[in-house]
């Protein structure tokens, strides 16, 4: 999945459609992050650490949560006035805040109270052994609580169980707070949860805390924008969303983009056009995959360079998929930024 950003900013648009633009960014962004929950409850989910803040995380989530939620529930957020570091993927805690925030939807049907607060904890020898796989340190905590219809006992221990569900069918899958468990377990963090009937529910997540001391700055000098070119691309994507915005990125940086929806018309457009310089191509579609397209286009152009994307990690995507020279991989969603630097490492030569 492409991001919007690359379309705000334009010279000449008006403010009021910049904004928009800036919120449909964030919205795919998050939209993008969510879709990855599956991955993340199986733990095969590629995790992208760096140093974060944890208030930085609420934050920047509060404001759509309100939006979510409606305006019959009332979001309170409360932040420890220091910095709470912790090595952990940013999609990942968004992933968590916002199933959190669903869960406590679903529980204050009538609307109520939402807070959201962050702390930090220091566990001796003794409070971490009557944990579960719990390390003594220092961690940075997540405590989310509703004033829903609570959790009955029989149910509480089996809340975090993949497919355990109380909603009717059709209406939940099972696996928010699997997911949950499964990304805070991939972070060697503790969740824990505490409710009562008809006083509410409190989540907790515990993560190590980071130790840095402060959030690396990027480095000055450091290139804003990769660089564009002239050369032709073939992009082959079978959601026509994503394939629009994939065009829309590379033209824009002066390429010329042939673009198709199958493994067919990719054929059929190299031929007419008389080939390209590098084929963009998911993975998996429908009849023909980027795997075999990209076989046969190498048949009629050994030079082609190729790069595969796809919404899977590299083992998943395909068994076979052994990168070859002049071949990359990029794990959906994938930045604008990435998708130019590495169209432009393969032109260049780059692997």
């Amino acid at each position: 999945m492409m991001q919007a950003s690359d379309a705000a900013g334009v010279e000449g648009t008006p403010a009021y459609v910049q904004d928009a633009l800036a919120d449909i960014e964030i919205a795919a962004e998050r939209g993008a992050s969510l879709t990855r929950q599956l991955l993340a409850f199986s733990r095969r989910q590629i995790m992208q650490l760096r140093t974060i803040d944890l208030n930085a995380v609420v934050t920047s989530l509060a404001q759509m949560l309100r939006r979510i939620l409606g305006a019959d529930v009332r979001v309170e957020v409360d932040l420890d006035p220091s910095a709470l570091l912790t090595n952990a993927d940013p999609g990942m805690m968004d992933q968590v805040l916002m199933n959190f925030a669903v869960n406590a939807r679903d529980a204050m049907p009538d609307g109520g109270h939402l807070r959201i607060a962050t702390t930090a904890r220091v566990l001796d020898e003794h409070e971490a052994r009557s944990m579960i796989d719990t390390a003594a340190g220092r961690y940075v905590c997540l405590h989310v609580t509703d004033s829903g219809c609570g959790i009955p006992p029989e149910n509480l221990r089996r809340i975090f169980e993949p497919f355990f569900t109380t909603k009717d069918p059709g209406k939940g899958t099972g696996l928010g707070l699997a997911t949950v468990f499964g990304i805070v377990k991939q972070h060697h963090g503790v969740v824990q949860v505490a409710s009562e009937v008809g006083r509410g529910t409190t989540f907790t997540v515990m993560l190590p805390a980071s130790e840095a001391d402060e959030i690396a700055a990027p480095k000055p000098g450091a290139p804003t924008r990769p660089r564009g070119g002239t050369e032709t691309i073939l992009v082959v994507e079978d959601d026509p969303q994503v394939r629009k915005l994939m065009c829309v990125l590379l033209e824009r940086r002066g390429y010329r983009v042939l673009d198709a929806g199958t493994g067919a018309e990719a054929l059929s457009l190299w031929d007419s056009e008389h080939g390209a310089h590098v084929l963009l191509t998911d993975i998996v579609m429908p009849g023909m995959s980027g795997r075999e397209l990209a076989m046969r286009l190498k048949q009629r152009d050994p030079r082609l360079k190729v790069i595969f994307i796809s919404g899977y990690s590299a083992e998943l995507a395909g068994r076979d998929l052994i990168l070859q020279e002049g071949e990359n991989f990029l794990q959906k969603p994938c930045p604008p930024d990435i998708v130019l630097e590495t169209v432009r490492r393969c032109l260049d030569g780059g692997s």
